[in-house]
């Protein structure tokens, strides 16, 4: 099964008036790159961009996942911010908690640095 989360672009003009003269701007909201969650026989393989869109999907794929170890093929993402990492920090309290193991594999090079710069690569499970 595989879940694809996107958001959509749109673009709104907007009149903007400074002193004399009219002017109009284009405020282009940029799309994100979507998540994609695939579920395999050992957990879940993700590609693509963890941000405050995309989280919440990924902690629902997390939390339906109904394996004793579940491992998370990071090699894919591209992008993790806070959100993601709450979302992954949350994820393993939770699966300590019930007894279960929550590993990260193959974490991208930017995942990889992420979670060395804030830390938390000694606390969650990561392999490569």
């Amino acid at each position: 099964m595989t879940y694809a989360v996107t958001r959509w672009c749109h673009t709104r003009v907007l009149p903007m008036f400074l002193k004399s003269s009219t002017r109009r701007y284009s405020f282009l909201m940029t799309a994100a790159a979507p998540l994609e969650i695939s579920v395999n026989e050992t957990g879940l393989v993700l590609a693509g961009e963890i941000d405050a869109y995309t989280a919440p999907a990924l902690a629902e794929a997390i939390e339906q996942c109904d394996l004793s170890h579940v491992l998370i093929d990071m090699a894919e993402v591209e992008f993790v911010d806070s959100s993601g990492l709450r979302v992954l920090i949350e994820a393993h309290q939770v699966a300590q908690a019930a007894e279960r193991q929550l590993q990260l594999t193959n974490p991208s090079p930017a995942v990889s640095r992420l979670l060395e710069i804030s830390g938390i690569d000694d606390y969650l499970n990561v392999t490569d």
